[in-house]
């Protein structure tokens, strides 16, 4: 910014905004005298006041990723001198983390999620629980591995009911993109199912209704 020189001399505040080494120069506007630059100045960044959480992808459940988490100060620098304890914790549950020490402001966890869906990832420092930041992750379901099939209590022999197939993960989430074959039967052997046998389309998102008649009581 522009000041004004008195006497041969001008005093200026100076806000640095971002760590790192910097100069100051002066430069007469009027251009008739030669430009001054200043040693470098060493800038270190302020106190960590919030983090940056990153989680790098695929997210599938039950495989392990990254997650990256970045002290920086007000002015969105790294707080490289930042060291602190910090907890990770997901907002669906059922989530395993590891590893992870801070280095120059930046620390590098592991972490499993086994609830699919959109979730979210949050740090939070130990001592200081508004030191915190999170980042949203959307968990896929893994590769289909049961049948659950949803089927009234009681029903009347005779009477047809409607029922629901789920193929699901083996942490119980719906495994949206199986396309397998399932065929139907009972401990009654004079059952009858409509249909029988189907072949799951990609529609379905794993869940499929069925017709059923038990003719033992």
């Amino acid at each position: 910014n522009p000041g004004t020189i008195a006497a041969g001399e001008g005093i200026e505040n100076v806000v640095f905004t971002a760590d790192g080494s910097w100069s100051i120069t002066a430069a007469d506007t009027a251009g008739s005298l030669t430009r001054g630059t200043s040693n470098p100045v060493s800038v270190g960044s302020n106190a960590a006041t919030q983090f940056v959480v990153t989680a790098s992808g695929p997210f599938t459940a039950g495989d392990a990723f990254t997650v990256t988490v970045v002290a920086e100060d007000s002015g969105g620098n790294v707080a490289v001198g930042y060291n602190g304890s910090v907890s990770l914790a997901d907002s669906l549950g059922g989530a395993a983390f590891g590893g992870g020490s801070f280095s120059a402001g930046v620390a590098t966890f592991m972490a499993t999620l086994d609830a699919a869906g959109g979730q979210v990832i949050t740090a939070t420092d130990t001592t200081q629980p508004s030191l915190t930041g999170s980042d949203a992750v959307t968990v896929s379901a893994a590769a289909a591995s049961q049948f659950v099939i949803g089927t009234p209590a009681t029903v009347t022999m005779g009477t047809s009911f409607n029922f629901n197939v789920t193929a699901e993960d083996s942490f119980g989430n719906a495994a949206t993109d199986y396309v397998g074959t399932v065929n139907l039967s009972s401990s009654d052997a004079a059952a009858s199912f409509v249909p029988s046998s189907y072949a799951f389309v990609a529609a379905d998102a794993g869940v499929h209704a069925f017709n059923a008649t038990l003719n033992t009581s």
